[in-house]
C-alpha cells in the first residue's frame, strides 16, 4: 500500500444539519451535502443546477475552510480570493455565474482566472485555489512540481489526482459530490484545513512524497 488512510467513516446527515443550524453565520457551509440550501443560497429559485454549477460552489466553499500561512506570501495580499483553472475548463459559465451572484448578494467576491493549457514556465502560484482540469491529467505531476509546495490549494475531479500529488479530488457518490484529501501535500504547502472539512471528507489519506506517481 502506497499511502496511509487517516480516516474513512460514515458521516451522519442529521449531525451535519444540526451543526449547520448552530453555525448558520458561516458562509456557504460545505456541510450541506445532504440539503439543497447551499444551492438555493447561491442560485435562488433555479430548479435545475448542473454538475459544474455545484462544483463551482464547492470550490468557493473550500476557500472558507482553508487557512493560508501568515508569512509574507502572495496569498495573504490577494483580496478577493482567486480561483484559477488550468486546462480545458468544463465549468462553462458556472464560475462566472457564481461570481455574479456573489457580487449581487454582497457576499465575499472571487476572481476567476482561466489559464489555458499547461505550459512550462507558467506562474501557477498567483491564486488561492488551482483547479486542474481533466485535459491536464498527463501533466498532473509536472504541474504539482511546478508549484514547489506553494500555499495553493490544488483541486481536481479526475481519478489519480491524489496519487499524483494533488490535495483534494472531487468524486461523485450516489449522485452527490464528495471529496477526498491528501493531507501530506496540504501540510507540505503550509496550509491548514478546517477540521469540519476533514470530518465530512469521504477519505483523508497521507501519501508520502516518494510514493507520488509520475
Amino acid at each position: 500500500m502506497l499511502y496511509r488512510t487517516v480516516k474513512k467513516q460514515q458521516t451522519h446527515p442529521e449531525r451535519c444539519r444540526s451543526w449547520f443550524v448552530r453555525n448558520s453565520s458561516l458562509p456557504l457551509l460545505v456541510c450541506l451535502i445532504w440539503t439543497s440550501l447551499l444551492v438555493q443560497s447561491v442560485y435562488g429559485e433555479q430548479s435545475k443546477v448542473s454538475e459544474y454549477d455545484l462544483k463551482a460552489v464547492y470550490l468557493y466553499n473550500f476557500l472558507h475552510f482553508v487557512h493560508w500561512p501568515e508569512e509574507n506570501n502572495i496569498q495573504d495580499n490577494l483580496e478577493p480570493k482567486v480561483i484559477a483553472v488550468i486546462g480545458n475548463s468544463q465549468f462553462g459559465d458556472s464560475l462566472k455565474k457564481l461570481q455574479a451572484k456573489l457580487q449581487k448578494t454582497g457576499k465575499n467576491n472571487i476572481i476567476i482566472n482561466y489559464l489555458g493549457p499547461y505550459r512550462k514556465g507558467m506562474n501557477l502560484s498567483r491564486c488561492h485555489l488551482l483547479f486542474i482540469s481533466a485535459s491536464e491529467k498527463k501533466n498532473f505531476a509536472e504541474i504539482i512540481a511546478a508549484l514547489k509546495n506553494s500555499p495553493v490549494l490544488t483541486v481536481s475531479d479526475v481519478d489519480g489526482f491524489l496519487t499524483a500529488g494533488g490535495m483534494i479530488t472531487l468524486v461523485t457518490r450516489k449522485n452527490k459530490i464528495r471529496w477526498k484529501v491528501n493531507r501530506t501535500k496540504v501540510d507540505l504547502a503550509g496550509l491548514r484545513l478546517s477540521a469540519k472539512l476533514l470530518d465530512i471528507a469521504l477519505m483523508v489519506v497521507e501519501i508520502p512524497e516518494h510514493a507520488v506517481s509520475d
